[in-house]
């Protein structure tokens, strides 16, 4: 009983630091997303495959910032997606495989860029402002 009772008061500290650090991030621009192509071609993407992490969220424009807050990305983890248009009524709810952080819960909506349609998810805590980030004029 007491290993559990610690589990869960670690599990509760983790997630609570976790959400700490996301809205320092947030503040500077940079959401937990998670972006995958779901048809056409998209550089640095493959075909179906979450990239998870840290994105810098600019008017039309997404960047990928690194795997967590404060980490920087490895060259090879680089990508930039150009977005034309937020696809409207795309909104669902995230299945659990797809939640970003712990047990977070998450929206996806799709976006198009000139090359492929993707899914683009966000804690739905912070979806209303990077939804705003994305649409902000430049």
């Amino acid at each position: 009983m007491l290993e559990c009772l610690f589990s869960q008061a670690t599990w509760s500290i983790t997630r609570t630091v976790q959400r700490r650090d996301w809205r320092r991030e947030v503040r500077r621009g940079v959401f937990p997303c998670g972006v995958r192509v779901l048809s056409g071609r998209q550089t640095g993407f493959a075909t179906r495959e979450w990239r998870t992490g840290m994105w810098r969220i600019d008017p039309k424009l997404l960047t990928f910032e690194g795997a967590s807050a404060g980490e920087r990305p490895l060259s090879f983890e680089t990508a930039e997606i150009d977005v034309l248009e937020l696809v409207p009524g795309s909104r669902r709810d995230a299945k659990s495989a797809e939640e970003l952080g712990l047990y977070e819960a998450t929206v996806v909506r799709r976006i198009r860029t000139e090359t492929a349609e993707l899914e683009w998810s966000t804690p739905a805590m912070f979806a209303a402002a990077a939804i705003r980030a994305l649409h902000a004029r430049a």
